[in-house]
Protein backbone atom coordinates (compact mmCIF):
# COMPACT_ATOMS: atom_id res chain seq x y z
CA UNK A 1 0.00 0.00 0.00
CA UNK A 2 2.66 2.34 0.83
CA UNK A 3 5.09 1.11 -2.30
CA UNK A 4 2.05 2.15 -4.84
CA UNK A 5 1.12 5.64 -3.00
CA UNK A 6 5.35 6.44 -3.02
CA UNK A 7 5.05 5.29 -6.90
CA UNK A 8 1.95 7.46 -8.06
CA UNK A 9 3.66 10.62 -6.44
CA UNK A 10 7.28 9.77 -8.09
CA UNK A 11 5.46 9.67 -11.65
CA UNK A 12 3.47 13.01 -10.66
CA UNK A 13 6.82 14.58 -9.76
CA UNK A 14 8.74 13.66 -12.69
CA UNK A 15 6.35 12.58 -15.42
CA UNK A 16 8.04 9.11 -15.47
CA UNK A 17 7.36 6.19 -13.74
CA UNK A 18 10.89 5.34 -13.14
CA UNK A 19 13.92 7.38 -11.88
CA UNK A 20 16.04 6.28 -15.00
CA UNK A 21 13.72 7.59 -17.69
CA UNK A 22 13.49 11.05 -16.39
CA UNK A 23 14.89 14.16 -18.14
CA UNK A 24 17.08 16.98 -17.20
CA UNK A 25 15.70 19.98 -18.74
CA UNK A 26 15.49 21.55 -15.86
CA UNK A 27 18.24 21.11 -13.54
CA UNK A 28 16.26 23.58 -10.57
CA UNK A 29 13.03 21.67 -11.16
CA UNK A 30 14.41 18.22 -10.53
CA UNK A 31 16.33 19.43 -8.24
CA UNK A 32 13.51 20.62 -6.26
CA UNK A 33 11.01 17.60 -7.04
CA UNK A 34 13.80 15.40 -5.96
CA UNK A 35 13.88 17.60 -2.77
CA UNK A 36 10.32 17.22 -2.02
CA UNK A 37 10.41 13.54 -3.12
CA UNK A 38 12.62 13.09 -0.08
CA UNK A 39 10.82 14.86 2.06
CA UNK A 40 8.00 12.71 1.39
CA UNK A 41 9.43 9.71 1.66
CA UNK A 42 10.89 10.91 5.32
CA UNK A 43 7.61 12.19 6.47
CA UNK A 44 6.17 7.93 5.20
CA UNK A 45 8.79 6.18 7.12
CA UNK A 46 8.44 8.10 10.29
CA UNK A 47 4.39 7.57 9.62
CA UNK A 48 5.25 3.77 9.40
CA UNK A 49 7.77 3.62 12.47
CA UNK A 50 4.42 5.08 14.76
CA UNK A 51 2.57 2.46 12.91
CA UNK A 52 5.24 -0.16 14.22
CA UNK A 53 5.44 1.01 17.20
CA UNK A 54 1.41 0.79 17.72
CA UNK A 55 1.60 -2.44 16.60
CA UNK A 56 4.50 -3.97 18.63
CA UNK A 57 2.68 -2.20 21.66
CA UNK A 58 -0.72 -4.03 20.74
CA UNK A 59 1.45 -7.58 20.27
CA UNK A 60 2.71 -6.65 23.68
CA UNK A 61 -0.37 -5.77 25.49
CA UNK A 62 -1.77 -9.21 23.94
CA UNK A 63 1.22 -10.86 24.82
CA UNK A 64 1.05 -9.38 28.71
CA UNK A 65 -3.02 -10.04 28.76
CA UNK A 66 -2.35 -13.70 27.57
CA UNK A 67 0.23 -13.96 30.30
CA UNK A 68 -2.08 -12.79 32.99
CA UNK A 69 -5.27 -15.04 31.81
CA UNK A 70 -2.76 -18.09 31.76
CA UNK A 71 -1.27 -17.08 35.00
CA UNK A 72 -4.99 -16.60 36.10
CA UNK A 73 -5.30 -20.46 35.45
CA UNK A 74 -3.82 -21.48 38.80
CA UNK A 75 -2.35 -24.74 36.35
CA UNK A 76 1.25 -24.90 35.01
CA UNK A 77 2.00 -24.53 31.16
CA UNK A 78 4.70 -26.08 29.46
CA UNK A 79 5.99 -26.65 26.14
CA UNK A 80 8.77 -29.23 25.21
CA UNK A 81 10.25 -29.88 21.46
CA UNK A 82 10.80 -33.04 19.85
CA UNK A 83 14.62 -32.59 21.86
CA UNK A 84 12.40 -32.92 24.86
CA UNK A 85 13.77 -29.73 26.28
CA UNK A 86 11.31 -26.90 27.35
CA UNK A 87 10.67 -24.54 25.23
CA UNK A 88 10.96 -20.43 26.62
CA UNK A 89 7.45 -20.27 27.39
CA UNK A 90 6.09 -21.30 30.97
CA UNK A 91 3.57 -19.93 33.43
CA UNK A 92 4.24 -18.36 36.67
CA UNK A 93 2.45 -21.68 38.31
CA UNK A 94 4.89 -24.08 37.17
CA UNK A 95 7.30 -22.71 39.81
CA UNK A 96 5.16 -23.77 42.27
CA UNK A 97 3.37 -26.76 41.09
CA UNK A 98 6.62 -28.68 39.51
CA UNK A 99 9.41 -26.45 41.66
CA UNK A 100 11.03 -25.26 38.58
CA UNK A 101 11.41 -22.89 36.13
CA UNK A 102 11.15 -25.09 33.52
CA UNK A 103 12.65 -23.63 30.15
CA UNK A 104 15.95 -24.87 29.02
CA UNK A 105 15.89 -28.10 31.19
CA UNK A 106 14.66 -31.56 29.80
CA UNK A 107 11.21 -33.11 30.56
CA UNK A 108 12.45 -35.16 33.08
CA UNK A 109 14.34 -33.32 34.87
CA UNK A 110 11.05 -31.44 35.14
CA UNK A 111 9.58 -34.17 36.20
CA UNK A 112 12.25 -35.64 38.15
CA UNK A 113 11.85 -39.36 36.24
CA UNK A 114 13.82 -41.29 38.85
CA UNK A 115 17.37 -42.43 36.90
CA UNK A 116 16.50 -45.85 36.01
CA UNK A 117 13.44 -45.27 34.02
CA UNK A 118 14.47 -42.57 32.02
CA UNK A 119 14.88 -44.62 29.25
CA UNK A 120 11.34 -45.72 29.40
CA UNK A 121 9.98 -42.25 29.64
CA UNK A 122 12.23 -40.91 26.23
CA UNK A 123 11.11 -44.04 24.49
CA UNK A 124 7.25 -42.84 25.39
CA UNK A 125 8.10 -39.14 24.52
CA UNK A 126 9.15 -40.16 21.38
CA UNK A 127 6.62 -42.33 20.15
CA UNK A 128 4.09 -39.47 21.34
CA UNK A 129 5.54 -37.51 18.83
CA UNK A 130 6.04 -40.38 16.05
CA UNK A 131 2.29 -41.24 16.46
CA UNK A 132 2.21 -44.97 15.78
CA UNK A 133 0.11 -44.72 18.03
CA UNK A 134 -3.08 -42.12 18.17
CA UNK A 135 -1.81 -39.96 21.20
CA UNK A 136 -4.73 -40.02 23.59
CA UNK A 137 -3.93 -43.59 24.08
CA UNK A 138 -0.62 -43.32 24.55
CA UNK A 139 -0.54 -40.14 26.62
CA UNK A 140 -2.44 -41.75 28.99
CA UNK A 141 0.22 -43.64 29.94
CA UNK A 142 3.08 -41.39 30.79
CA UNK A 143 3.09 -40.02 34.21
CA UNK A 144 0.03 -38.58 35.74
CA UNK A 145 1.11 -36.92 38.36
CA UNK A 146 3.96 -34.75 40.03
CA UNK A 147 5.60 -36.09 42.90
CA UNK A 148 5.73 -33.02 44.91
CA UNK A 149 8.23 -32.57 47.75
CA UNK A 150 4.94 -31.67 49.57
CA UNK A 151 3.39 -34.81 50.33
CA UNK A 152 0.04 -33.46 50.62
CA UNK A 153 -0.16 -31.61 47.15
CA UNK A 154 -1.85 -33.90 44.86
CA UNK A 155 -0.16 -32.36 40.71
CA UNK A 156 -2.07 -33.62 38.03
CA UNK A 157 -0.49 -34.07 34.92
CA UNK A 158 -2.04 -33.86 31.22
CA UNK A 159 -0.54 -33.73 27.80
CA UNK A 160 -2.01 -31.89 24.20
CA UNK A 161 -0.29 -31.69 21.03
CA UNK A 162 0.71 -28.79 18.98
CA UNK A 163 0.55 -29.75 15.31
CA UNK A 164 1.66 -27.64 12.69
CA UNK A 165 0.33 -26.84 9.21
CA UNK A 166 1.26 -30.30 7.82
CA UNK A 167 -0.68 -32.34 10.43
CA UNK A 168 2.63 -33.08 12.90
CA UNK A 169 3.47 -32.98 16.10
CA UNK A 170 6.53 -30.04 16.81
CA UNK A 171 5.60 -29.48 20.32
CA UNK A 172 3.14 -30.96 23.49
CA UNK A 173 2.03 -28.93 26.10
CA UNK A 174 2.18 -30.23 29.22
CA UNK A 175 -0.37 -29.32 32.25
CA UNK A 176 -0.01 -29.29 35.25
CA UNK A 177 -2.97 -29.16 37.85
CA UNK A 178 -3.34 -28.64 41.59
CA UNK A 179 -5.89 -31.29 42.63
CA UNK A 180 -4.73 -31.04 46.39
CA UNK A 181 -8.55 -29.98 47.44
CA UNK A 182 -10.17 -31.86 44.70
CA UNK A 183 -8.66 -35.21 46.58
CA UNK A 184 -9.13 -34.04 49.48
CA UNK A 185 -12.63 -33.33 49.23
CA UNK A 186 -12.81 -37.25 47.34
CA UNK A 187 -10.95 -38.90 50.35
CA UNK A 188 -13.04 -37.47 52.80
CA UNK A 189 -15.66 -38.14 50.98
CA UNK A 190 -14.92 -42.42 50.56
CA UNK A 191 -14.02 -41.75 53.99
CA UNK A 192 -17.24 -40.94 55.13
CA UNK A 193 -18.75 -43.80 53.21
CA UNK A 194 -16.34 -46.13 54.89
CA UNK A 195 -17.72 -44.94 57.66
CA UNK A 196 -20.48 -45.34 57.16
CA UNK A 197 -20.03 -49.21 56.03
CA UNK A 198 -17.47 -49.78 59.44
CA UNK A 199 -21.18 -48.88 61.19
CA UNK A 200 -23.60 -50.87 59.09
CA UNK A 201 -20.75 -54.28 59.28
CA UNK A 202 -20.99 -53.61 62.87
CA UNK A 203 -24.73 -53.19 63.40
CA UNK A 204 -25.03 -56.41 61.19
CA UNK A 205 -22.63 -58.62 63.29
CA UNK A 206 -23.35 -57.32 67.13
CA UNK A 207 -22.11 -60.60 68.59
CA UNK A 208 -19.04 -60.83 66.27
CA UNK A 209 -18.07 -56.84 66.74
CA UNK A 210 -18.53 -57.60 70.74
CA UNK A 211 -16.08 -60.57 70.63
CA UNK A 212 -13.67 -58.34 68.18
CA UNK A 213 -13.60 -55.86 70.99
CA UNK A 214 -13.04 -58.45 73.76
CA UNK A 215 -10.00 -59.92 71.43
CA UNK A 216 -8.68 -56.61 70.29
CA UNK A 217 -8.23 -55.57 74.44
CA UNK A 218 -6.61 -59.11 75.41
CA UNK A 219 -4.15 -58.96 72.67
CA UNK A 220 -3.21 -55.16 72.84
CA UNK A 221 -3.32 -56.06 76.98
CA UNK A 222 -0.87 -59.02 75.61
CA UNK A 223 1.78 -56.93 73.79
CA UNK A 224 1.96 -54.25 76.56
CA UNK A 225 2.53 -56.91 79.26
CA UNK A 226 5.32 -59.10 77.33
CA UNK A 227 9.02 -59.85 78.93
CA UNK A 228 10.45 -59.09 75.53
CA UNK A 229 12.59 -62.33 75.30
CA UNK A 230 13.23 -64.60 71.94
CA UNK A 231 9.54 -66.11 71.93
CA UNK A 232 7.67 -62.94 72.67
CA UNK A 233 9.53 -61.03 69.75
CA UNK A 234 8.05 -63.51 67.30
CA UNK A 235 4.43 -63.53 69.40
CA UNK A 236 4.34 -60.09 68.83
CA UNK A 237 4.60 -60.33 65.27
CA UNK A 238 1.89 -62.63 65.29
CA UNK A 239 -0.31 -60.57 67.60
CA UNK A 240 -0.12 -57.92 65.17
CA UNK A 241 -0.94 -59.87 62.26
CA UNK A 242 -4.01 -60.93 63.77
CA UNK A 243 -4.58 -57.22 64.79
CA UNK A 244 -4.61 -55.87 61.39
CA UNK A 245 -6.54 -59.64 59.68
CA UNK A 246 -9.30 -58.95 62.05
CA UNK A 247 -9.26 -54.87 61.98
CA UNK A 248 -9.32 -55.10 58.05
CA UNK A 249 -12.47 -57.89 58.66
CA UNK A 250 -14.28 -54.95 59.99
CA UNK A 251 -13.01 -52.12 57.59
CA UNK A 252 -11.07 -50.54 60.49
CA UNK A 253 -8.47 -49.23 57.77
CA UNK A 254 -6.83 -46.56 60.36
CA UNK A 255 -6.43 -49.41 62.97
CA UNK A 256 -5.16 -52.00 59.79
CA UNK A 257 -2.43 -49.72 58.88
CA UNK A 258 -1.69 -48.85 62.04
CA UNK A 259 -0.63 -52.89 62.95
CA UNK A 260 0.82 -52.87 59.33
CA UNK A 261 3.20 -50.11 60.24
CA UNK A 262 3.89 -51.26 63.58
CA UNK A 263 4.74 -54.59 61.84
CA UNK A 264 7.17 -52.78 59.15
CA UNK A 265 9.12 -50.87 61.82
CA UNK A 266 9.50 -53.70 64.01
CA UNK A 267 10.68 -55.92 60.97
CA UNK A 268 13.09 -52.80 59.92
CA UNK A 269 14.84 -52.08 63.57
CA UNK A 270 18.22 -54.18 64.20
CA UNK A 271 18.37 -53.03 67.17
CA UNK A 272 16.90 -54.91 70.28
CA UNK A 273 16.31 -51.93 72.47
CA UNK A 274 15.00 -49.91 69.99
CA UNK A 275 12.77 -52.81 69.11
CA UNK A 276 10.98 -53.16 72.63
CA UNK A 277 10.92 -49.37 72.51
CA UNK A 278 8.55 -49.50 69.58
CA UNK A 279 6.38 -52.07 70.58
CA UNK A 280 6.14 -50.11 74.14
CA UNK A 281 5.03 -47.00 72.03
CA UNK A 282 3.05 -49.36 69.98
CA UNK A 283 1.34 -50.95 72.78
CA UNK A 284 0.05 -47.65 73.75
CA UNK A 285 -0.64 -46.05 70.29
CA UNK A 286 -3.00 -49.22 69.50
CA UNK A 287 -4.75 -48.73 72.94
CA UNK A 288 -5.37 -45.26 72.70
CA UNK A 289 -6.36 -45.62 68.89
CA UNK A 290 -8.60 -48.53 69.46
CA UNK A 291 -10.19 -46.50 72.94
CA UNK A 292 -10.95 -43.22 70.79
CA UNK A 293 -12.36 -45.37 67.96
CA UNK A 294 -15.24 -47.06 70.51
CA UNK A 295 -15.99 -43.48 72.21
CA UNK A 296 -16.05 -41.78 68.75
CA UNK A 297 -18.98 -43.40 67.84
CA UNK A 298 -20.25 -44.57 71.24
CA UNK A 299 -23.68 -42.95 70.53
CA UNK A 300 -23.98 -44.80 67.59
CA UNK A 301 -22.75 -48.27 68.36
CA UNK A 302 -24.12 -47.80 72.59
CA UNK A 303 -23.42 -50.72 74.83
CA UNK A 304 -22.29 -53.01 71.45
CA UNK A 305 -19.00 -51.93 71.85
CA UNK A 306 -18.43 -52.50 75.96
CA UNK A 307 -15.88 -55.31 75.85
CA UNK A 308 -18.66 -57.52 78.65
CA UNK A 309 -19.51 -60.95 77.28
CA UNK A 310 -23.06 -60.42 75.66
CA UNK A 311 -25.47 -62.06 72.98
CA UNK A 312 -28.00 -61.49 71.13
CA UNK A 313 -30.54 -64.31 71.47
CA UNK A 314 -34.27 -64.81 69.36
CA UNK A 315 -37.15 -64.66 71.31
CA UNK A 316 -37.39 -68.33 69.11
CA UNK A 317 -34.80 -69.54 70.65
CA UNK A 318 -35.59 -68.93 73.98
CA UNK A 319 -39.34 -70.26 73.69
CA UNK A 320 -37.54 -73.94 72.49
CA UNK A 321 -34.99 -73.67 75.30
CA UNK A 322 -37.63 -72.92 78.21
CA UNK A 323 -40.02 -76.04 76.35
CA UNK A 324 -36.53 -78.23 76.66
CA UNK A 325 -35.98 -77.29 80.58
CA UNK A 326 -39.48 -77.89 80.77
CA UNK A 327 -39.34 -81.66 79.19
CA UNK A 328 -35.83 -81.88 80.29
CA UNK A 329 -35.35 -85.18 83.09
CA UNK A 330 -32.46 -84.04 84.56
CA UNK A 331 -29.61 -81.63 84.74
CA UNK A 332 -27.71 -82.89 82.41
CA UNK A 333 -30.52 -83.05 79.65
CA UNK A 334 -31.07 -79.02 80.48
CA UNK A 335 -27.12 -78.31 80.51
CA UNK A 336 -27.32 -79.70 77.08
CA UNK A 337 -29.79 -77.93 75.76
CA UNK A 338 -28.38 -74.59 77.34
CA UNK A 339 -25.03 -75.46 75.77
CA UNK A 340 -26.89 -76.74 72.12
CA UNK A 341 -29.84 -73.99 71.89
CA UNK A 342 -28.15 -70.68 73.66
CA UNK A 343 -24.20 -70.94 73.80
CA UNK A 344 -24.03 -72.61 69.99
CA UNK A 345 -23.91 -71.12 66.59
CA UNK A 346 -23.75 -72.48 63.13
CA UNK A 347 -20.82 -72.71 61.67
CA UNK A 348 -22.03 -71.65 58.84
CA UNK A 349 -23.70 -68.07 60.17
CA UNK A 350 -19.82 -67.77 61.64
CA UNK A 351 -18.05 -68.42 58.28
CA UNK A 352 -20.58 -66.47 56.22
CA UNK A 353 -19.78 -63.58 58.64
CA UNK A 354 -16.31 -63.34 56.81
CA UNK A 355 -18.26 -63.11 53.25
CA UNK A 356 -18.04 -59.10 53.12
CA UNK A 357 -14.51 -59.04 54.43
CA UNK A 358 -13.63 -61.56 51.43
CA UNK A 359 -15.57 -59.77 48.92
CA UNK A 360 -14.07 -55.69 49.79
CA UNK A 361 -10.29 -57.74 50.09
CA UNK A 362 -11.02 -58.96 46.41
CA UNK A 363 -11.61 -55.75 45.39
CA UNK A 364 -8.91 -53.88 46.80
CA UNK A 365 -6.47 -56.60 45.43
CA UNK A 366 -8.32 -55.67 41.68
CA UNK A 367 -9.91 -59.60 41.58
CA UNK A 368 -13.38 -61.01 41.67
CA UNK A 369 -14.53 -63.59 44.23
CA UNK A 370 -17.98 -65.37 44.03
CA UNK A 371 -19.83 -65.81 47.55
CA UNK A 372 -18.93 -68.70 49.94
CA UNK A 373 -19.98 -71.62 49.43
CA UNK A 374 -21.10 -74.35 51.77
CA UNK A 375 -20.97 -77.96 51.17
CA UNK A 376 -21.35 -81.02 53.63
CA UNK A 377 -22.69 -79.90 57.10
CA UNK A 378 -23.61 -77.40 59.59
CA UNK A 379 -22.52 -78.01 62.75
CA UNK A 380 -22.96 -75.42 65.93
CA UNK A 381 -19.86 -74.63 68.12
CA UNK A 382 -20.03 -72.51 70.80
CA UNK A 383 -18.17 -69.64 69.51
CA UNK A 384 -15.86 -69.25 72.55
CA UNK A 385 -14.36 -72.56 72.36
CA UNK A 386 -12.59 -71.81 68.56
CA UNK A 387 -12.59 -68.14 69.45
CA UNK A 388 -8.58 -68.57 68.36
CA UNK A 389 -9.33 -70.22 65.18
CA UNK A 390 -11.90 -67.50 64.07
CA UNK A 391 -9.74 -64.46 65.22
CA UNK A 392 -7.09 -65.32 62.65
CA UNK A 393 -9.17 -66.40 59.74
CA UNK A 394 -9.56 -63.09 58.33
CA UNK A 395 -5.87 -64.13 57.88
CA UNK A 396 -6.24 -67.42 55.84
CA UNK A 397 -8.84 -65.61 53.55
CA UNK A 398 -6.40 -63.04 52.73
CA UNK A 399 -3.89 -65.52 52.17
CA UNK A 400 -6.18 -67.33 49.81
CA UNK A 401 -7.34 -64.18 48.03
CA UNK A 402 -3.75 -63.19 47.43
CA UNK A 403 -1.99 -65.98 46.92
CA UNK A 404 -4.18 -68.09 45.29
CA UNK A 405 -7.05 -66.52 43.30
CA UNK A 406 -5.70 -64.67 40.52
CA UNK A 407 -7.07 -61.29 38.60
CA UNK A 408 -9.77 -61.65 35.88
CA UNK A 409 -7.46 -61.41 33.04
CA UNK A 410 -5.19 -64.78 33.94
CA UNK A 411 -8.31 -66.80 34.74
CA UNK A 412 -10.12 -66.12 31.41
CA UNK A 413 -7.00 -66.87 29.76
CA UNK A 414 -6.87 -70.27 31.80
CA UNK A 415 -9.97 -71.19 30.56
CA UNK A 416 -11.31 -70.20 34.03
CA UNK A 417 -14.97 -67.84 35.29
CA UNK A 418 -13.51 -64.04 35.95
CA UNK A 419 -14.65 -64.80 39.35
CA UNK A 420 -12.97 -67.03 41.72
CA UNK A 421 -14.69 -69.58 44.42
CA UNK A 422 -13.90 -70.66 48.04
CA UNK A 423 -15.82 -73.32 49.41
CA UNK A 424 -16.08 -74.37 52.83
CA UNK A 425 -17.02 -77.37 54.17
CA UNK A 426 -17.70 -78.96 57.40
CA UNK A 427 -18.02 -82.86 58.37
CA UNK A 428 -18.27 -84.22 61.88
CA UNK A 429 -16.53 -87.73 62.12
CA UNK A 430 -15.91 -89.68 65.67
CA UNK A 431 -15.83 -86.66 67.74
CA UNK A 432 -13.64 -84.43 65.42
CA UNK A 433 -14.54 -81.23 63.52
CA UNK A 434 -13.23 -81.45 60.45
CA UNK A 435 -12.85 -77.65 58.18
CA UNK A 436 -11.99 -77.94 54.37
CA UNK A 437 -11.23 -74.49 53.13
CA UNK A 438 -11.10 -74.66 49.09
CA UNK A 439 -9.92 -72.63 46.08
CA UNK A 440 -9.90 -72.87 42.37
CA UNK A 441 -7.07 -70.60 42.30
CA UNK A 442 -3.67 -70.82 40.70
CA UNK A 443 -2.26 -73.14 43.27
CA UNK A 444 1.21 -72.93 45.22
CA UNK A 445 4.03 -73.27 42.74
CA UNK A 446 6.32 -75.59 43.98
CA UNK A 447 9.14 -74.99 42.02
CA UNK A 448 9.12 -71.56 42.73
CA UNK A 449 9.41 -72.19 46.41
CA UNK A 450 11.97 -74.30 46.15
CA UNK A 451 14.28 -71.61 44.35
CA UNK A 452 13.43 -69.55 47.54
CA UNK A 453 14.58 -71.88 50.15
CA UNK A 454 17.30 -72.50 48.21
CA UNK A 455 18.34 -68.49 47.55
CA UNK A 456 17.69 -68.41 51.81
CA UNK A 457 20.92 -71.07 52.25
CA UNK A 458 18.49 -74.40 52.33
CA UNK A 459 19.86 -75.72 49.38
CA UNK A 460 19.77 -79.80 50.84
CA UNK A 461 16.06 -79.47 51.82
CA UNK A 462 15.01 -77.82 48.89
CA UNK A 463 16.89 -80.36 46.39
CA UNK A 464 15.92 -83.55 48.74
CA UNK A 465 12.23 -82.85 50.19
CA UNK A 466 9.01 -83.84 48.62
CA UNK A 467 6.72 -81.76 46.56
CA UNK A 468 4.69 -82.28 49.54
CA UNK A 469 6.75 -81.38 52.64
CA UNK A 470 7.94 -77.94 50.42
CA UNK A 471 4.02 -77.03 50.59
CA UNK A 472 3.92 -77.65 54.03
CA UNK A 473 6.38 -75.32 54.82
CA UNK A 474 4.01 -72.19 54.22
CA UNK A 475 3.16 -73.09 57.73
CA UNK A 476 6.38 -72.02 59.19
CA UNK A 477 7.20 -69.02 60.85
CA UNK A 478 9.16 -66.34 57.82
CA UNK A 479 7.73 -68.40 54.86
CA UNK A 480 5.54 -66.51 52.06
CA UNK A 481 5.05 -67.34 48.24
CA UNK A 482 4.34 -63.47 48.09
CA UNK A 483 7.43 -61.48 45.54
CA UNK A 484 6.82 -58.38 48.18
CA UNK A 485 5.34 -57.50 51.07
CA UNK A 486 1.89 -55.27 51.08
CA UNK A 487 -0.89 -54.55 53.86
CA UNK A 488 -2.26 -57.74 52.59
CA UNK A 489 0.44 -60.45 53.25
CA UNK A 490 4.19 -61.22 52.39
CA UNK A 491 5.68 -61.35 55.79
CA UNK A 492 5.42 -64.87 56.23
CA UNK A 493 3.20 -64.60 59.54
CA UNK A 494 -1.01 -64.88 58.69
CA UNK A 495 -0.53 -69.03 57.82
CA UNK A 496 1.88 -69.32 61.01
CA UNK A 497 -0.14 -67.36 63.12
CA UNK A 498 -3.50 -69.45 61.78
CA UNK A 499 -1.44 -73.17 62.60
CA UNK A 500 -0.36 -71.72 65.97
CA UNK A 501 -4.49 -71.18 66.87
CA UNK A 502 -5.39 -74.93 65.42
CA UNK A 503 -2.50 -76.67 67.55
CA UNK A 504 -3.52 -74.19 70.63
CA UNK A 505 -7.27 -76.57 70.15
CA UNK A 506 -5.64 -79.16 70.47
CA UNK A 507 -5.68 -79.55 66.36
CA UNK A 508 -4.49 -80.13 63.38
CA UNK A 509 -4.02 -78.51 59.67
CA UNK A 510 -3.08 -79.65 56.49
CA UNK A 511 -2.64 -78.18 53.04
CA UNK A 512 -2.93 -80.16 49.43
CA UNK A 513 -2.55 -77.91 46.53
CA UNK A 514 -1.98 -78.40 42.30
CA UNK A 515 -0.66 -75.48 40.15
CA UNK A 516 -3.66 -74.26 38.28
CA UNK A 517 -6.36 -76.51 39.53
CA UNK A 518 -6.45 -74.71 43.44
CA UNK A 519 -5.38 -75.26 47.57
CA UNK A 520 -7.23 -76.67 49.99
CA UNK A 521 -6.71 -76.45 53.59
CA UNK A 522 -8.19 -78.58 56.16
CA UNK A 523 -7.83 -78.57 59.29
CA UNK A 524 -9.34 -80.92 62.41
CA UNK A 525 -10.19 -80.42 65.71
CA UNK A 526 -10.87 -82.80 68.56
CA UNK A 527 -14.36 -81.38 69.57
CA UNK A 528 -17.76 -83.45 70.51
CA UNK A 529 -19.89 -80.42 68.87
CA UNK A 530 -23.55 -80.61 68.64
CA UNK A 531 -25.22 -81.42 65.36
CA UNK A 532 -28.08 -79.32 63.82
CA UNK A 533 -30.98 -81.75 63.85
CA UNK A 534 -31.09 -81.26 59.92
CA UNK A 535 -27.43 -81.43 58.27
CA UNK A 536 -27.74 -79.32 55.00
CA UNK A 537 -26.48 -81.43 52.05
Amino acid sequence: MHSKRLSRQFKKSFGVTTPARVSVKNQSKLTESLSNFCAMIEEEYQRMEVEIAGANSNFDQSNRLFDAVVNSLGQGFLLFGTDLICLPFASKTCRDLLECHPPGKTISEVLKIPPEEVEFFVSWCRMLFDERIKFEDLAALGPSQFIHSDVRRVVQLEYKPCRGGDGKIWSIVMIATDKTSEFAARKEAEELEDHVKLIMNILRNKNRFRQFVAEMRRMIDELDRMSWNEDDFATSKRLLHTMKGLSSAFGLAKLKSSCHQAETVLCDLADRDSQIQHLKAVSISLQFEFDSLLESNREILGDIARPESKREIDTTVLYNFLHAIASASSKDEIARAYRHQILSISMRKLFADYDAYISDLAAQLGKKVEPIRFVGEDPSVVEEEIRPLLSTLPQLFANTLDHGIEPVEERLAAGKPPAGVIEVGFHQVKGTLRISIRDDGKGIDVTSLRKKFESEGQAKFAREASDQEIINKIFDHGVSTAKFISEVSGRGVGMSAVKDDVLKLGGEINVQSRVGIGTTITIELPMELPMNEKAAG
